[in-house]
């Protein structure tokens, strides 16, 4: 389990209630395709199954959020701070053509 004090301190009042907006939004399985979300600090945040497909998440902090199922396709995560990220333990890869490379750290 990721904990936001071994790395960053306590999150930021207006961290934890932006991370609480943001999973009540995935909950309520608003889409989030398409958006421009750079620099959005949303650390332990509940994004299992998000839609984020095509979405600029450059400079985010996800740090210690749970995207399990995530849909992340096309999307830039550029910068972003993925430590202590949860993605599951199940994978499903669909591929029309080849697979070059899968990694999970």
């Amino acid at each position: 389990t990721y904990d936001p004090t071994e790395t960053n301190g306590d999150c930021f009042p207006e961290e934890r209630a932006a991370s609480n907006a943001i999973t009540m939004l995935n909950h309520a399985e608003v889409p989030m395709c398409n958006e421009d979300l750079r620099g959005i600090s949303v650390p332990l945040a509940d994004l299992s199954y998000v839609q984020f497909c095509d979405s600029n998440l450059e400079g985010a902090n996800l740090a210690g959020c749970i995207l399990a199922g995530a849909s992340l396709e096309g999307g830039s995560l550029k910068e972003a701070n993925l430590a202590g990220v949860d993605v599951g333990l199940k994978m499903h890869i669909e591929a029309g053509g080849r697979v070059n490379c899968v990694t999970i750290c």
